[in-house]
């Protein structure tokens, strides 16, 4: 937390503290008019989760596993808006390959989860590579927004008829009649009922490959 406040400098840093019996001071790099303190972890959970549109996870301790487990359950449950989650070691650290090793092999291998589950993480070994990942995902994706039994991607560029098909081939979950269909103002809409949410970086993985 004191590495990014310190990066991103006082004035960009807002901080959401925790009330606790130990450790509980804000480090200096937050300034006193940007910081909120909760009582309770799940009300700090909100507040991190609710205006952010992206997910840097370094190694950390429970409170980490807390709040990198919070973001893909609402991610995977449609709770909040897609977004990135960039998982953040060194060149020769092993804590996140160990990290899927375990969610491969004791979660997703037991039928905890799904395989597409973990659709929703990127494991990155440099800042250059975290910071490429989270532009690349709004490189053409814009947002996201479910209207009756149609969800809508808003794009920055109005795609071809020929993307279209092709997206209707590498994401077919979505396009049952009527299908994939190019909207107004940059924007495509397909069959959307609620659920896979996880599918959905895969149109978003799609959809920021074509060129502009």
């Amino acid at each position: 937390m004191e590495a990014s406040a310190r990066g991103a400098g006082r004035d960009s840093t807002l901080g959401v503290n925790i009330r606790l019996p130990f450790e509980q001071h804000a480090n200096e790099y937050i300034a006193a008019t940007n910081l909120v303190t909760m009582k309770y972890f799940f009300t700090r959970k909100v507040a991190l989760t609710r205006a952010s549109i992206a997910f840097a996870v370094l190694p950390g301790g429970l409170g980490t596993m807390d709040e990198l487990f919070e973001v893909l359950t609402l991610l995977d449950t449609g709770k909040t808006t897609p977004a990135p989650v960039v998982l953040l070691d060194t060149p020769n650290g092993t804590f996140w390959s160990e990290w899927l090793t375990f969610m491969d092999q004791s979660i997703i291998k037991n039928h905890y989860v799904d395989t597409d589950d973990m659709f929703i993480v990127r494991f990155v070994t440099s800042i250059d590579d975290a910071v490429d990942e989270i532009e690349h995902f709004y490189s053409n994706y814009r947002g996201f927004e479910i209207k009756g039994d149609r969800g809508l991607m808003s794009l920055h560029r109005t795609p071809t008829p020929e993307q279209l098909r092709t997206l209707a081939d590498a994401v077919p979950i979505f396009g049952g009649e009527p299908g994939y269909q190019i909207e107004d103002e940059a924007m495509i809409s397909f069959n959307f009922d609620g659920r896979n949410y996880v599918s959905l970086r895969l149109v978003i993985d799609q959809v920021n490959s074509w060129e502009s």
